[in-house]
Formats: C-alpha cells, sequence, structure tokens
C-alpha cells in the first residue's frame, strides 16, 4: 500500500525514472553484467548461494545429468562413440552444476596461525 502511495505523489518525470531504474537490468548493457554474473555462479559455485540459486543450479545440473544418461544408453545400444563423449560431458558438467547448488564448507584457518607484525611466522 505505501509503495502504492508514493508512486502516486511522484510526479510523471519521478515515476518514469522509478520505472527505469527497476528495469535497468532489462537493457542490452546492464543484461551483460546480470548474465556474467550468473555464468560465475553456476561454474565456480558460491560458498553461501541464496535459496533461488540453489533451486536453479540443481535443475540444470539433474537436467544435463539426465540427459546425460539418455545420451549414454543410446549411445550403448546404437555403438555410437559420438553420443558416448557427449554423455559423458553432460554427466560431468551436470554434476558440476548440481553440486554448485550446495553450500560450500569454510575453509578452516591453520591451527597454529601464530604470525608476526611482518606476515612472517614467528620462530621460537
Amino acid at each position: 500500500m505505501r509503495r502504492h502511495q508514493s508512486a502516486r505523489a511522484a510526479g510523471p518525470p519521478e515515476l518514469i525514472d522509478q520505472w527505469g531504474a527497476k528495469q535497468r537490468n532489462l537493457v542490452f548493457p546492464d543484461t551483460l553484467v546480470s548474465g556474467r554474473a550468473i555464468d560465475q555462479f553456476l561454474w565456480k559455485g558460491s560458498p553461501h548461494p541464496t535459496f533461488p540459486q540453489r533451486i536453479g543450479a540443481w535443475i540444470f545440473g539433474a537436467v544435463l545429468i539426465g540427459q546425460g544418461v539418455f545420451f549414454l544408453t543410446e549411445g550403448k545400444t546404437r555403438g555410437s562413440t559420438l553420443l558416448l563423449v557427449l554423455s559423458y560431458g553432460a554427466l560431468l558438467l551436470g554434476g558440476k552444476l548440481f553440486r554448485n547448488g550446495f553450500a560450500r564448507g569454510r575453509t578452516r584457518p591453520p591451527h597454529n596461525n601464530r604470525s608476526g607484525p611482518d606476515g612472517q611466522r614467528e620462530h621460537r
């Protein structure tokens, strides 16, 4: 309700600016930034993915794993080397994407982390 009232209180130029800001990532140069962030997440993963990111990664991974299994069975029945190679690629890529849907554990610091002011370890 409050959001609706603020839109009425604003004049037409302010309203147009608000709409432009909301739809900014839909126009060409900004879509590249959004697409790059998604590609980085799917390829590299994230230590703390959000719930929608997890679901998306699991769906993409499961679809690729399913395609890999299909290509694997078809490649074996037809005796096609090309389908077998495609199936292994789809299975590996699908497994990687599916795995990126899970939160990664934090890397643990070394248990003996005594260092001096210059970053070098102190020797006793």
